[in-house]
């Protein structure tokens, strides 16, 4: 049975949330690396690399959630994504990804991260916020 929330959180649990995802913006995308040429006599030249699994996830939150519960909010989302550990180069920045069904996956979140209020009511309990994550699986 799935759950209606995935759950991230950084590697030693220090920060940990669930987050509402909707359904109608998660996309997978499987891209290959490699390259695609044409040698001089016309003959294809192929190099193929390693596949990159990729995640994008619509997730409402709130500004500010209710006493006691266990979703994050907008800030803990942005802190989660301004997460920056240079001082480790094999895991800078990795993070743990429970989705709907309890599966945990080791991801980086990519690039930005694009968000909107749902209504003029931007701060409280009644303000709700969308935003587009995108994450790469860790091969």
């Amino acid at each position: 049975m799935s759950n209606k929330y995935i759950t991230i959180a950084t590697q030693d649990d220090s920060m940990t949330w669930r987050f509402r995802v909707i359904e109608g913006g998660y996309q997978e995308q499987f891209m290959k690396a490699g390259t695609l040429d044409r040698t001089v006599t016309g003959k294809l030249d192929i190099k193929a690399g390693s596949v990159l699994e990729v995640r994008s996830y619509v997730i409402r939150v709130r500004h500010t959630e209710l006493d006691g519960s266990l979703y994050g909010t907008r800030a803990n989302l942005i802190a989660l994504f301004a997460l920056n550990n240079p001082t480790d180069p094999d895991t800078p920045d990795l993070l743990k990804l429970t989705d709907h069904y309890g599966t945990e996956t080791d991801v980086y979140l990519r690039n930005e991260m694009m968000g909107q209020p749902l209504s003029v009511i931007i701060d409280g309990t009644g303000a709700w916020h969308l935003f587009q994550l995108e994450v790469v699986v860790n091969p």
